[in-house]
C-alpha cells in the first residue's frame, strides 16, 4: 500500500513538473517571438515636456542630425506603451496584459524607449521607472530633470538650467560635463560619480550603501551622506561650506578647498587628503593618528571626527 503510494506521489509530482516546464517554456518562447517595435512620429508635433511612467523599460535620448523626430518603443503582446503628445509634453506610459501563468519562465524581449531627435533645449524631463536604465546625452539640455528609478543606472549628461533629482534604489548613476541650479541624488545602493560638474547652489548626495567619486566639482555647498561607502573628492571647491558624514567608509581627497567650513564625519574609516589653503583646524580621533598641518590664523574650520581612523591632511604650499 505505501509503495503504492509513493508510486503515485512520484507520478503527481512529474506531472506538476512538467506542466510547469510546460508553460516555462511557453513563456521563454512567446517571449522570444513577440518582440514588437513601433513608431511613434513626433515631425508635425511640438514637443517641450517628457512625461514618462514606465514599468520595465529603459529610456534612451538619441540626438539626429538629419532632422529626424520620433520615438521607438519596444515591447511585445503582454508589455506595451501608450504614447500621446498633450499640451507640448510627450507622455508615455507603460502597459500591461499579463495573466499569473504568464509570469511563469522569463520574457526575454526588449523593453525599451528610445527618443529620436535634433540636439535641442527642452523643458522638463520626468522619469518613473520600476527597472530600466537612462541615458541623456549632452547634444540635449532641460530646464528642470526628475529622474526616479527602482533599479536601473543613469548616465546624465544635459545641462539643466534649474533642478536635477535623481532617486534609485539600487543602480549606478553617472554625470558628466553637467552645469545646474542644484543637484540632488539619492540612492540606497549604488555608485555615484560626477566628473565636470559646476553646481550654482546645492549639492546633495545622500545614499545607503556605495561610493561617491567626485572630479572636477564646483558648488556653492556640498553635503554627502551615508552609511557604508568610500569618498572620494579630487578638485572639488565650494564657495561656502562641506559637510561630509559616513558610518562605515574612509574619506580621501586631493585639492579639497571651502570658503566657509569643512566638516568630516566617520564612525569607521580613514580621513585622508590634501587642501588647496590653510584652515583652523579641529580634529579628533579616539583610537587612531593624527597628523595635520598648523593653523592658519583667521582661516576658516576644518572639523574631522572619527571613532576608528587615521587622520592625515596637508596643505599644498
Amino acid at each position: 500500500m505505501k509503495k503504492a503510494i509513493k508510486i503515485v506521489l512520484i507520478v503527481s509530482g512529474s506531472v506538476v513538473l512538467l506542466a510547469a516546464g510546460g508553460l516555462v517554456f511557453a513563456g521563454c518562447k512567446n517571449s522570444t517571438f513577440e518582440q514588437i517595435v513601433r513608431t511613434f512620429d513626433l515631425t508635425d508635433k511640438e514637443v517641450q515636456n517628457f512625461n514618462f511612467d514606465l514599468s520595465t523599460s529603459s529610456v534612451e535620448f538619441i540626438p539626429t542630425t538629419d532632422g529626424t523626430k520620433k520615438v521607438m518603443l519596444y515591447e511585445n503582446k503582454r508589455h506595451w506603451h501608450e504614447e500621446k503628445v498633450e499640451d507640448k509634453t510627450l507622455y508615455v506610459v507603460s502597459k500591461s496584459s499579463e495573466k499569473w501563468y504568464e509570469k511563469i519562465g522569463w520574457d526575454l524581449t526588449e523593453k525599451k524607449v528610445e527618443v529620436y531627435y535634433p540636439s535641442f533645449e527642452f523643458s522638463s524631463l520626468r522619469i518613473d521607472s520600476s527597472t530600466g536604465n537612462v541615458k541623456i546625452p549632452k547634444e540635449f539640455s532641460f530646464n528642470t530633470c526628475g529622474i526616479d528609478l527602482s533599479t536601473g543606472n543613469v548616465t546624465y549628461n544635459a545641462n539643466t538650467k534649474g533642478s536635477i533629482s535623481i532617486d534609485t534604489s539600487t543602480g549606478n548613476i553617472s554625470l558628466t560635463d553637467v552645469s545646474t541650479s542644484s543637484l540632488k541624488i539619492n540612492r540606497s545602493t549604488g555608485k555615484v560619480t560626477l566628473t565636470n560638474v559646476n553646481v550654482e547652489e546645492s549639492l546633495i548626495l545622500d545614499g545607503s550603501t556605495g561610493r561617491s567619486e567626485l572630479e572636477k566639482v564646483r558648488s556653492k555647498t556640498l553635503n554627502i551622506s551615508g552609511s557604508t561607502g568610500v569618498i572620494k573628492l579630487n578638485d572639488v571647491v565650494t564657495t561656502e561650506n562641506i559637510k561630509i558624514e559616513v558610518s562605515t567608509g574612509d574619506v580621501k581627497f586631493s585639492d579639497l578647498d571651502a570658503g566657509t567650513e569643512i566638516d568630516i564625519e566617520t564612525s569607521t574609516g580613514d580621513v585622508e587628503g590634501s587642501l588647496l589653503s590653510g584652515k583652523t583646524f579641529d580634529v579628533r580621533s579616539d583610537t587612531g593618528r593624527i597628523d595635520v598641518p598648523s593653523p592658519t590664523i583667521g582661516a576658516p574650520l576644518c572639523k574631522v571626527r572619527t571613532d576608528t581612523g587615521d587622520i592625515k591632511i596637508s596643505v599644498k604650499a
